[in-house]
């Protein structure tokens, strides 16, 4: 079935090189940063439950005359009559979407959701039978984590998708994806057993749908009914092969609950039970190096890679194992193999930037020429912290602070992301910024390649006295005010001595 994701947010920068040294303001403000903090290996709730977003569940099984004609017909601007096409290929062909609905999916898919939700309210007044349209809203509305709107939509689906009248399959399909989304916004709301109520009421009708059994294992250990939870994980992994094993699922479920002890146990019953599934232990080695085992990943990962030597998942992992471990030169050789073979992989790319970094001038040079292009293509957090970490390594300190503010408020930092703009702000002399970024980033329970770094930094920063305390006798902060205007171009007039007897920002 096709998918049309959902369009990121358009950057607001029109074009970004590091060697260009515009100054920006900085919006990577205290509250903003701890509030995004996020463990990089969480338990797949959400992202194993929220399939891509799709309306014509059956359009890449078969060629249909009317929908080319339609797309045809709306490169030129006729809406009307690509409307009409579209309305044809639905009447003609009972599988797909409302011709309302299939136009608002090639807007979706052209990048421009206003248009998109325009056509979807415009397919709820037209064919108010039809639950299509608030299944996509629904969908719509849980990626932007308005789980409240999310659940009602897909509330309004489900009733609408028991009494459709149209194509059986269209209808199996509808339902299955209401009760999901349904029962995810339960789950995001920690309703367990709403969710298992919706959950089951869909293995009902539809027994075979793997990741109901999944999730309904996830709501069953909440419910503290690890035996049946464990019985649905083993289901789904039947149904699914994509799907985590059993054990493993079981392994995060009680390390989220915060049991180590059982989780541990799980992970060696995981790999005991499947020995020679290069997956299975690739799930382990991830475990282990959350969990700061690096020896023991290692282990797990290099099994893995004499399963399956050329894995892109292997090489990639065996590569950030080894940069966690310091060991850069064994970490190069990995991730040069996984990057030649996927260069267009962003994740990839960075954990190469990040490698580079460390080895010396003219590698850390390659790190920026790698980590500009992974920005250029991705445009992400991560792809950003990493390329204003090079900079500011590189001592290009003002394209340091271009990048690290051209990161959008509501994206979600990891804690090495965190500490490298912690230790950005501590040299700009803003140490008041940065302890309690470090503080939270040390908190987290995630990956933290840096965190020895970080726990120094914060040591000694909090050894530091405050710039109240020091008073005149403090060295003037450079400072970098927050919500500054800028003019037309997004300049900002130069950085400023703060007066001593003032914390850092204010004014």
């Amino acid at each position: 079935m096709p998918t049309h994701n959902v369009p990121r947010r358009p950057d607001f920068l029109q074009d970004f090189g590091c060697l260009s040294a515009q100054a920006l303001r900085i919006e990577l403000t205290l509250t903003l940063l701890t509030a995004t903090l996020v463990a990089a290996w969480v338990l797949p709730i959400a992202s194993a439950s929220a399939e891509p977003l799709r309306v014509d569940t059956a359009a890449e099984k078969k060629n249909y005359p009317e929908f080319e004609e339609a797309k045809q017909k709306l490169s030129k601007q006729d809406i009307d009559g690509a409307l009409a096409a579209f309305n044809a290929a639905a009447k003609a062909h009972p599988e797909l979407a409302n011709g309302r609905v299939l136009l608002a999916s090639v807007y979706f898919a052209s990048n421009r959701p206003r248009d998109g939700r325009f056509h979807l309210e415009k397919a709820v007044v037209e064919n108010p039978d039809d639950p299509e349209a608030y299944l996509i809203m629904a969908d719509l509305a849980g990626r932007e984590l308005q789980w409240t709107d999310a659940g009602l939509l897909a509330e309004k689906a489900i009733t609408l998708a028991k009494t459709f009248k149209g194509d059986p399959e269209r209808k199996k399909d509808m339902l299955k994806r209401g009760y999901l989304l349904a029962a995810l916004v339960a789950q995001q709301h920690e309703q367990w057993e709403d969710a298992r109520k919706l959950l089951a009421d869909l293995l009902k009708s539809n027994n075979d749908v793997a990741l109901a059994h999944f999730r309904l294992g996830q709501v069953l250990f909440e419910l503290k009914k690890q035996k049946e939870a464990y019985a649905e994980l083993q289901a789904a992994s039947r149904l699914d092969e994509e799907i985590p094993s059993a054990e493993i699922t079981m392994a995060q479920l009680y390390d989220k609950g915060k049991d180590r002890a059982s989780a541990e146990k799980w992970i060696k019953q995981a790999v005991t039970a499947d020995p020679k599934r290069a997956k299975t232990r690739l799930e382990a080695a991830q475990f282990l190096l959350r969990t700061g085992n690096l020896d023991e990943a290692k282990e797990q990962v290099n099994e893995a890679l004499k399963l399956e030597p050329d894995s892109q998942d292997a090489l990639f992992l065996a590569g950030r194992i080894a940069r966690y471990a310091k060991d850069y030169g064994q970490a190069q050789k990995y991730l040069e193999r996984s990057y030649l073979e996927s260069p267009g992989a962003g994740v990839v790319a960075n954990e190469l930037a990040l490698t580079l970094n460390e080895m010396g001038e003219e590698d850390r040079k390659r790190a920026l020429t790698l980590a500009e292009a992974t920005y250029r293509q991705v445009r992400d957090a991560e792809s950003a912290s990493t390329l204003a970490w090079i900079c500011f390594r590189l001592g290009r300190m003002e394209d340091a602070e271009r990048v690290f503010n051209a990161i959008p408020a509501s994206s979600q930092a990891s804690p090495d992301a965190i500490y490298f703009f912690a230790a950005f702000a501590d040299d700009r002399n803003r140490g008041e910024m940065a302890r309690p970024l470090l503080e939270a980033a040390l908190k987290s329970d995630g990956p933290f390649a840096y965190r020895a770094d970080a726990q120094k930094l914060f040591e000694r920063l909090s050894k530091r006295p405050s710039s109240a305390s020091r008073g005149a006798k403090g060295k003037p902060e450079t400072v970098i005010d927050v919500g500054q205007p800028t003019d037309g171009e997004g300049n900002k007039p130069a950085a400023k001595a703060a007066p001593p007897a003032k914390a850092p920002g204010n004014k």
